[in-house]
């Protein structure tokens, strides 16, 4: 079984798996993204038990058996902990199985990419497009990252300015701002669920004029058209390697803190 993957072009038949979220989505890319199939569903918690039946159901609307596929793309996060568990566990055990190479895509980048594409999009790159993204990390917290977006040919490239950070929910609409400070005359969009859940998110974006994608969610699809980028060859690695990005690595507040969350969102609120 190989042990390293210096691959030259992205792999022909990719396996993506995304579970970070309450919805549960796979897809299947072919000969770098031309021909792409997807089954998603929202399935709250119940990932472990609907990902594998809908693998099936997607390998076997497509003609493809598990010998064909030559890589497996995988949500790595930031995200739900169990669900980032489950999509990484399940890439490597066909890593491991077929001996083909994995690679770990950011649930923020598939956002920044999924809101580029999005049909009500009107971004070109004539003056830049900055791509903030934010989603609620529970606790008080929002999950952010921005990217640097450039259209080559017919798809966009999106390189990351700020990675995957947390940030408190009373300081995203400032960090927002920030950044809008530091990068004047550009075109912005801030996409993720925090838009729509947090008022100050989506002031923040009204600030700057940013468009809002708060629709915009990690999907299959996605993760398997970054992965046929070449941007994304040098991230291909073997199974043993794979790993969730979890940005942070508590998930439950204790008493005192649960307490100290209540009084500053009653704060934020007044």
């Amino acid at each position: 079984m190989p042990t390293d993957f210096a691959l030259t072009a992205p792999p022909a038949t990719i396996l993506a798996i995304c579970t970070s979220g309450l919805w549960c989505s796979t897809a299947l890319s072919r000969h770098a993204g031309e021909t792409l199939d997807v089954h998603e569903e929202p399935v709250g918690r119940a990932h472990s038990s609907r990902v594998l039946p809908m693998i099936d159901a997607l390998l076997e609307s497509a003609g493809v058996g598990l010998r064909d596929l030559r890589g497996v793309a995988f949500d790595a996060g930031p995200g739900a902990f169990t669900g980032l568990r489950i999509s990484c566990s399940l890439a490597q055990g066909l890593g491991f199985g077929l001996g083909i190479p994995l690679v770990a895509i950011g649930s923020l980048d598939a956002i920044a990419l999924g809101a580029l594409e999005d049909p009500e999009s009107d971004e070109s790159d004539e003056t830049g497009t900055t791509v903030i993204t934010a989603i609620d990390a529970r606790m008080g917290e929002c999950y952010v990252a921005a990217f640097d977006a450039v259209r080559e040919a017919l798809a966009w490239r999106i390189d990351a300015i700020e990675p995957a950070q947390i940030c408190p929910l009373e300081r995203v609409g400032e960090w927002i701002r920030e950044l809008a400070a530091r990068e004047p005359g550009r075109s912005w969009i801030v996409a993720g669920d925090a838009a729509a859940r947090f008022p100050a998110v989506a002031q923040a974006a009204r600030a700057i004029g940013a468009r809002c994608a708060a629709g915009v969610r990690p999907a299959a699809g996605t993760l398997a058209r970054l992965a046929g980028m070449t941007a994304s060859l040098p991230h291909w690695r073997p199974a043993a390697q794979a790993r969730p990005l979890y940005v942070r690595d508590k998930v439950a507040l204790n008493v005192d803190e649960q307490r100290e969350l209540r009084r500053r969102n009653a704060a934020a609120r007044q």
